[in-house]
C-alpha cells in the first residue's frame, strides 16, 4: 500500500527531440502522482484514470442553434 503525505508536487522536464521546444516543465499534482504509484504497486501496470466520454459544444452559432431547433432565448440543454 502507498501511503502518501500531500505536501509537494512532482516537476516533470521534458525535451522535444527535433523542434525548439526545450526543458517544458509540467507540475503534477500530489494526488495524479499519489494515484499512479498505487495503482502500479496494486496491478504491476498504470490503467489511467476513467473518463465519462461525454462531449459537449458551445452554441454560440446562430446557424448551429437554428439547425438544432433552438430558440434565441433558450439556454444549456433540452
Amino acid at each position: 500500500m502507498c501511503v502518501c503525505v500531500c505536501v509537494c508536487v512532482c516537476v516533470c522536464v521534458q525535451a522535444m527531440v527535433g523542434s525548439d521546444v526545450e526543458n517544458v516543465g509540467y507540475v503534477i499534482p500530489t494526488p495524479i502522482v499519489s494515484h499512479f504509484l498505487t495503482d502500479y504497486e496494486r496491478t504491476g501496470g498504470f490503467s489511467g484514470f476513467p473518463a465519462l466520454g461525454v462531449q459537449w459544444q458551445r452554441m454560440e452559432s446562430d446557424a448551429l442553434r437554428r439547425a438544432y431547433g433552438m430558440g434565441k432565448d433558450q439556454k444549456g440543454a433540452s
